[in-house]
């Protein structure tokens, strides 16, 4: 609306016909402008690619001098900051899958587009690259932001080795030392005990000017059943177990009630002697306000997009399957053989309908309000294995019944993208979902026979990873990630029956 800007366009097109195409649904897109540039061949395109740079790319993926993905590798390679989308005729999903993975940012079917559907989707193409950049180039000044400060600490840390070195030369320095470290300690915003094995308080640590917000009896000397609800105690004294019998650092999440006010804190950890552990307690709760905030964010824009394909995408398709409907009676009532052809294309609409329809309930959260997650799960399972050609299968003779509607978004959620893990990196063909109560908790699994995660995980997990973790964290249940024996991978969420007030059917 008023963009006057023209889109330079490339177009790599060995038929004649379908290049004639594109050029008139540009052209009767009388308010935008565009500059389009045709090549016949993959390498007449590359030259150009060399010599100018473009907007999009529109590129068939069978040509004279290159076939299929070697195509997309191609020119995602000669032009890896410019969207590449897809023009070919051949209504296989895997082609586009396959093309996706390869670079290309969509995949549109000839016959089958307009011009305003070609036009929406080079600009949504071209807002997706220019993201993508943007985040890659944040990405790279955070890791550059990161080990700049790893070294300026690595330089504080060599400083503090020879400064103590000095101070052990003499008491005064000694003292000296002392002070400082304690001003440093005094720094630190977080809450900190020494506890022994059996809950007892050694020691303790407010953050300075806050010592009174966890209440203003003193702690040391007392138990931590006695300054803390039941509920927080019994995790924490588990992960103190867990200290002691594995040497590692721990970690859990809780809240906590201070004047009336439901914070969100942070718990770590660590081994600090011989059965005593040192408990750090951090105040989060901005941190997860803010995570909070990202995730609605996400769930509305799925919404709208989802609202789009049903009320956009659906509506028109239904315009035209009409269409093709009348058409086909006429055909028939000449009794032309035609009739014939235009009822398959009927059908294929219909089909496409019904695909875009499914779509968009995926991104809608409103069917899982109305049927609950065991069915919600079990259309997933369906769809996934309509679209991706892998076996998906709801396996669970008893489904769990939840009614905390948060907590069914959250695992339905968790199941989708431990799915997609499973399809996308670990190139699995088979899929099981379980959904099952016990008198504890409610166990999502989700398990797959792909070549599961390395047994050696990298510095930075996926985002998939620490966005199921945070959606497990924020209904208070736990996620764990198995390697199965052989093949394979094993997502485990737990919720307690506290929080899912759940039944069986």
């Amino acid at each position: 609306m008023g963009n006057t800007s023209i889109l330079k366009i490339l177009m790599v097109e060995d038929n004649p016909g379908d290049a004639r195409l594109v050029r008139e649904m540009l052209g009767q897109r009388g308010r935008e402008r565009f500059n389009l540039k045709h090549r016949e061949t993959l390498q007449g395109a590359l030259e150009l690619l060399q010599a100018e740079s473009f907007d999009v790319v529109l590129s068939d993926l069978g040509l004279s001098d290159g076939n299929g993905l070697e195509t997309v590798v191609s020119i995602c390679k000669a032009a890896p900051r410019t969207p590449v989308i897809i023009l070919t005729g051949l209504l296989d999903e895997t082609i586009a899958i396959n093309c996706m993975r390869e670079g290309a940012q969509d995949y549109l079917v000839k016959g089958r587009m307009d011009g305003e559907l070609l036009v929406r989707t080079m600009r949504y193409a071209m807002e997706r690259k220019r993201a993508e950049a943007e985040i890659k180039e944040l990405n790279q000044t955070l890791e550059r932001r990161v080990l700049e400060r790893t070294a300026e600490l690595a330089a504080v840390n060599r400083q503090l080795e020879r400064d103590i070195a000095e101070r052990k030369k003499a008491q005064d320095a000694l003292r000296a030392s002392e002070l400082r470290n304690r001003a440093l300690l005094d720094s630190i915003p977080d809450w900190m005990f020494r506890i022994r094995k059996n809950g007892a308080i050694l020691d303790f640590k407010a953050p300075k000017g806050r010592g009174m917000s966890l209440g203003k009896q003193p702690f040391v000397g007392k138990m931590m059943t006695e300054m803390f609800p039941p509920t927080i105690v019994e995790r924490l004294m588990y992960y103190v177990g867990r200290a002691i019998e594995t040497g590692e650092p721990q970690t859990f999440e809780f809240q906590h009630s201070l004047g009336g006010d439901v914070r969100e804190f942070e718990a770590r950890l660590v081994l600090s002697g011989e059965e005593e552990v040192l408990p750090i307690l951090r105040d989060i709760t901005e941190r997860k306000q803010l995570e909070k905030e990202i995730l609605e964010t996400s769930a509305r824009e799925q919404r709208r997009i989802g609202q789009d394909l049903h009320d956009g995408l659906g509506q028109h398709l239904t315009g035209v399957a009409f269409m093709a409907k009348v058409l086909q009676e006429n055909l028939a009532e000449k009794g032309l053989p035609e009739a014939a052809q235009a009822g398959e294309v009927s059908r294929h609409i219909n089909q496409a309908i019904s695909q875009t329809r499914k779509m968009a309930r995926g991104l809608l959260q409103v069917e899982l309000e109305a049927q609950g997650l065991g069915l919600a799960l079990k259309e997933l399972a369906a769809n996934v294995s309509k679209m991706f050609s892998v076996t998906c299968v709801f396996d669970t003779d008893e489904p769990a019944l939840i009614h905390d509607h948060a907590a069914i978004i959250h695992l339905y959620r968790i199941a989708q993208e431990a799915i997609s893990n499973a399809i996308k990196h670990g190139a699995a063909s088979r899929v099981v979902l379980s959904l099952t109560a016990q008198a504890a908790a409610i166990t999502l699994r989700v398990t797959d026979n792909g070549r599961g995660f390395p047994e050696k995980p990298t510095a930075h997990k996926g985002m998939g990873i620490r966005i199921m973790n945070y959606r497990a964290r924020t209904i208070g249940a736990t996620l764990e990630l198995q390697r199965l024996a052989g093949r394979g991978t094993a997502v485990i969420c737990s919720l307690t029956n506290t929080r899912s007030r759940a039944g069986s059917t």
